[in-house]
C-alpha cells in the first residue's frame, strides 16, 4: 500500500483530474475524477510492474472501463 512504499495517502495525489493514486505492490492505480473528460470520470488505469530479464517492464490497462481513444497509446 501506499504507507509500505513510503508515500502519501491515495487521496493527497488528488488534482485536477486525478482523485487518488494508490500502489499495492507492483501495482500503481490511476483513479480519475473531480474535473476529468466524463469518458475517463470515475475509472482507473493500472501500472503494473513486470519483472524480466533483470529490467522493469510495465503494462497499463484500464479493464476495458475506459475507450482506447481516452487512452495513452501504451495502454490500447
Amino acid at each position: 500500500d501506499n504507507a509500505t512504499a513510503e508515500l502519501a495517502p491515495p487521496d493527497a495525489y488528488s488534482s485536477k483530474y486525478i482523485d487518488s493514486i494508490a500502489v499495492d505492490g507492483a501495482v500503481i492505480s490511476i483513479h480519475f475524477g473531480n474535473r476529468a473528460h466524463q469518458q475517463i470520470d470515475g475509472r482507473s488505469v493500472t501500472l503494473t510492474a513486470n519483472y524480466l530479464q533483470g529490467s522493469v517492464h510495465w503494462t497499463c490497462s484500464s479493464g476495458g472501463s475506459i475507450p482506447d481513444d481516452h487512452l495513452p497509446p501504451a495502454c490500447r
